[in-house]
């Protein structure tokens, strides 16, 4: 029989509760057990979670697993996880959502109900004393075994997923249609951690990137949330990156460090503007708000981000599972319409080369 035990689980917003779970998936993916002090995940919240796919006994067998951390799930996505010495692929990340997954087994019964407080004392002027107060409600019950986690409905947030293959090939499930990569080699870097070498020309300003001007994908107010790696190479000097969310195409976002004709959400580096950190990026089409996040860059890192939109009026800016920046001004327009983008540009005469790695786009 399969042990299972309870381990901490961190919500999107930094609450802790508890989640059961198998302990040899727990181990894999490094879950801290619960402490004493836990409390399980309501109801009222759907866990995050990646799609496991395995090939055993001559059928291929896929089943979704609960992540404890938001950085552990986006980290998982387009590489391997190995348990008792099965490999299995992980091929797709759902985002925390509200309610929408069974994740434990039946709840066990509910305990009695506290007794009724005294009625109050009848007033000396005829008036109806105060109702006493209700007594406490019972313990709750145990909590059933654990089950597999089970669909219950519809998602509450749709997700889009773009793998950048090791032959240079794209899933069309974020893009609707096969985006351009330009300037990438044939010989690409299959490590599960950025799987493309993008990778610009020697003529000043040249751009390496991976975008689609065929089809806009989501609108900000559907209130979107991009999640994605890249990595960096060997020199950051004398180069500008932008990856995000833009209506625009790529000419005119790296047509300078400041695009504020588009409509955008992006992180930028540029050597024009700092040689050593990370910038938000927000434009209404007029207007834009760039501010430090005070994030290092450095040659060869790998970079995990975040851009959250999934609050009106509000644009949050991840890196490395940590909120780095918050906008608030000069936003995107909610109606308009946007693509994903990652891209390099060199702004001297010697080739600048950054990795793209799997992303993923969810939303309303």
């Amino acid at each position: 029989m399969v042990s299972q035990s309870n381990y901490k689980y961190v919500t999107d917003a930094g609450a802790t509760y508890y989640v059961t779970m198998r302990d040899d998936f727990a181990a894999a993916v490094g879950a801290i057990a619960a402490g004493g002090g836990d409390t399980p995940l309501p109801n009222s919240i759907t866990p995050r979670m990646c799609g496991l796919r395995a090939y055993l006994s001559g059928q291929t067998i896929s089943v979704p697993l609960i992540f404890p951390t938001l950085a552990g799930a986006v980290n998982a996505v387009g590489g391997t996880l190995t348990v008792t010495g099965v490999t299995w692929s992980v091929s797709f990340y759902q985002g925390e959502g509200s309610g929408q997954y069974q994740y434990a087994g039946p709840p066990g019964p509910t305990g009695p109900a506290g007794p009724t407080g005294a009625t109050g004392a009848t007033g000396a002027t005829g008036a109806t004393g105060a109702t006493g107060a209700t007594g406490a409600t019972g313990p709750q019950g145990a909590q059933g075994p654990a089950a597999l986690f089970t669909p219950a409905s519809t998602p509450y947030r749709f997700a889009k997923q773009c793998i950048v293959n090791d032959d240079a090939s794209i899933l069309n499930l974020m893009f609707g249609s096969a985006p351009t990569i330009t300037s990438q080699l044939t010989t690409a870097v299959n490590d599960a951690i950025a799987n493309v070498q993008l990778e610009t020309t020697t003529t000043t300003n040249n751009v390496a990137s991976v975008f689609s001007s065929s089809i806009n994908v989501v609108q900000y107010q559907h209130l979107p949330r991009m999640f994605g790696r890249i990595r960096l190479g060997s020199s950051v000097a004398s180069m500008r990156i932008f990856v995000g969310l833009t209506d625009n195409n790529v000419a005119t976002v790296f047509a300078s460090s400041d695009p504020h004709g588009t409509h955008s959400a992006m992180l930028r580096f540029d050597t024009s503007v700092s040689t050593s950190v990370w910038y938000s990026y927000t434009c209404d089409g007029t207007t834009s708000n760039a501010q430090n996040t005070f994030i290092s860059v450095a040659a060869n890192s790998i970079v995990d981000f975040c851009i959250d939109a999934s609050v009106a009026g509000t644009i949050d800016f991840w890196i490395g599972g940590s909120k780095v920046s918050t906008s608030t001004t000069h936003l995107p327009g909610s109606t308009v319409l946007a693509n994903p983008i990652i891209g390099v540009q060199t702004l001297t005469s010697a080739a600048k080369v950054m990795y793209a790695g799997s992303f993923a786009l969810d939303h309303v």
